[in-house]
């Protein structure tokens, strides 16, 4: 996930967002839609298309690890 953080940003910088997609891809313990919207209130706009980047791609790699898959 840092790597594939690091290739889609060019930094670590949404290292954290990514791991926070991931972890509420895998736990389900809070909805999505949710998570955006606090991530736009508490960030400045400036920062949202990154935000929203970063919170999918951790969705996406936490995929083949869901339990869905079992």
């Amino acid at each position: 996930m840092y790597r594939a953080t690091k290739e889609k940003f060019g930094r670590t910088v949404a290292f954290n967002i990514c791991v926070l997609g991931a972890l509420v891809s895998l736990t389900e313990i809070v909805r999505l839609p949710s998570v955006r919207n606090t991530l736009e209130k508490n960030f400045a706009p400036a920062h949202h298309e990154a935000n929203k980047t970063a919170l999918g791609l951790g969705v996406d790699l936490a995929k083949p690890h869901s339990w869905d898959r079992y």
